[in-house]
């Protein structure tokens, strides 16, 4: 890689065109680092997940994907470019969904901004729309300052995440999903579990649980010197979504919270703008399946011997 080029490149590339959820929350996205991808330069082995297209003088694009959480579920996290035209961008996402398929991924996903030139080309290239995502954020000065998370949550009747509550999280998920998302984001629990996206490890998790069967759950993480939540539950959580809200906001004092809610979560919604979350940003999330299902099974005749 030259790194004259590079540097050049830097000066026009801006912004990623496409945004992991870190990215996303954060309040003002980071620009293109050229130290970072220099460091590339200077160290090949080390540039495993990332895509330079160009020529050895002049750098079109500087691309970095990869497994979300697992193998199955990739991610286009980053997309810098200056000058591709909508057909060489077109191929570029052809070449890193075979590069997905190749290292076994069923899915690769990207999110852009709701309005985002990049979707046309995405689209072109297999993209298909998964869902829409709006940025809410309550701004530190209205929160309640007051109380905790943890004494909340065990007065609801919450107790600590523990790791034998994957299947329990995951039939959750299925029913507070539509299935037609699901289509994308996992129908199997080893799929759902490598899309799982955070923006750091999380600080705190809780679940309601009744019968054995998980109906809640809360997860709080510190990231860009705010709070990010993310809340669920079905219908039969007797507390309800206004009450998880509530908990999670407990005690913040001069940071703020945010959270990025899918379109189809209308509770959430309604939770987080009663207690005075704004609206911010809204985002597109596109994903590319790189397998087919097989919807019915059909009997193959084979010749052996």
């Amino acid at each position: 890689m030259d790194t004259a080029a590079l540097v050049m490149f830097a000066r026009y590339a801006g912004a990623s065109r496409t945004f992991t959820l870190e990215r996303a929350i954060a309040p003002s996205p980071p620009s293109f680092s050229v130290i970072r991808y220099l460091g590339f330069a200077f160290a090949p082995r080390s540039a495993k997940g990332v895509w330079v297209t160009g020529t050895p003088a002049r750098i079109d694009a500087v691309l970095r994907a990869g497994p979300r959480s697992g193998r199955l579920v990739w991610e286009l996290s980053e997309f810098y470019e200056t000058r591709l035209s909508e057909s060489a961008e077109v191929e570029l996402l052809e070449l890193i969904g075979a590069e997905a398929a190749a290292a076994g991924a069923l899915r690769i996903l990207l999110r852009s901004d709701h309005d985002s030139d990049l979707i046309p080309p995405a689209r072109r290239a297999g993209f298909l729309p998964h869902r829409t995502e709006t940025l809410y954020r309550l701004p530190g000065d209205k929160t309640p300052g007051e109380g905790s998370i943890g004494a909340m949550a065990k007065q609801m009747g919450l107790r600590p995440r523990q790791s034998t509550d994957d299947n329990g999280l995951f039939r959750l998920y299925c029913a507070v999903t539509p299935v037609e998302v699901r289509t994308h984001s996992g129908m199997s629990a080893d799929e759902w579990g490598d899309g799982l996206e955070a923006p750091a490890h999380a600080d705190q998790e809780w679940v309601w649980e009744d019968e054995g069967q998980i109906k809640a759950w809360l997860s709080i993480s510190q990231t860009h010197g705010e709070r990010y939540i993310a809340v669920a539950a079905d219908q039969t959580f007797p507390k309800g979504i206004p009450a998880l809200v509530e908990c999670a906001v407990a005690g913040v004092a001069a940071e703020g919270v945010v959270a990025l809610v899918p379109d189809y979560e209308i509770a959430v919604i309604a939770a987080l703008e009663m207690k005075g979350f704004e609206p911010q940003r809204e985002f597109q999330v596109l994903a590319r399946p790189l397998a087919v299902r097989v919807k019915h099974p059909s009997g193959v005749v084979a010749a052996t011997g």
